[in-house]
């Protein structure tokens, strides 16, 4: 009679698996008897790291990973001294101020924070990979040509004598710059910015000048032509 009602008994228990739980509502924690919890998150500059793992042991061992921004749980534990560690998933890209935490829980109905922070380090390109840069923004140009306007209305016509060899200079406050015409009388000033702008070529009797403004910088053509006479 007493081998059957311990057959009966037996029958009637279930054994723990060892699975942990990541939810305080879980019907499968670490002991249904007991209430204490561990919980935390692992953070990196701030940001919560999911998929890492996390172990909590004191005689026997259980491990989860973070999710849903870096947090993990641990319940049905009893009072007691746990260890609680997490395991760094790249070592080349971060650092943690400790990956392994001591935590004494005084009360099995009692809930203790166990978090982890890191500092990202590396890089997950390929060492010989650059580090790619944003498109820059289009700036604006000033370009023109010098000419003979042999017939003094004031624009150039084909035919009339293109200059080579004319400097020109571009000024904006503090800032200037030269450069010289090329073989078909044309300069070219790039990368400019919103601004007002004096334009001056030489070597004529007396100096040409001209102010420009520029009001729009995204990839806008401004000409400026010099009439001269030698």
């Amino acid at each position: 009679m007493l081998y059957v009602l311990f057959l009966v008994f037996i029958a009637g228990c279930e054994k723990y698996d060892g699975s942990i739980s990541n939810d305080p509502d879980d019907d499968d924690p670490i002991n249904p008897v007991l209430n204490a919890t561990v919980y935390g998150r692992v953070v990196v500059d701030g940001v919560g790291l999911d998929s890492v793992t996390v172990t909590i042991s004191k005689s026997s061992f259980y491990s989860t990973k973070t999710k849903n921004g870096g947090y993990y749980t641990f319940t049905g534990l009893g009072a007691g001294g746990y260890v609680v560690f997490i395991t760094n998933p790249d070592k080349n890209l971060y650092r943690f101020d400790s990956t392994s935490k001591s935590v004494s829980l005084e009360d099995n109905h009692k809930d203790y924070q166990v978090s982890f922070e890191g500092t990202y380090i590396g890089s997950s390109l390929p060492p010989n990979e650059p580090i790619p840069q944003p498109p820059e923004k289009p700036k604006a140009v000033i370009t023109g040509v010098v000419y003979e306007d042999a017939n003094s209305n004031g624009w150039y016509d084909v035919g009339e004598v293109l200059f080579p060899g004319v400097t020109v200079t571009l000024s904006s406050g503090s800032e200037v710059r030269s450069t010289a015409t090329d073989l078909y009388g044309r300069y070219t000033f790039y990368g400019l910015v919103v601004g007002v702008y004096d334009v001056i070529a030489y070597g004529f009797e007396s100096k040409r000048s001209q102010t420009v403004s520029i009001v729009d910088d995204n990839g806008t053509v401004t000409f400026v032509d010099f009439p001269a006479i030698r």
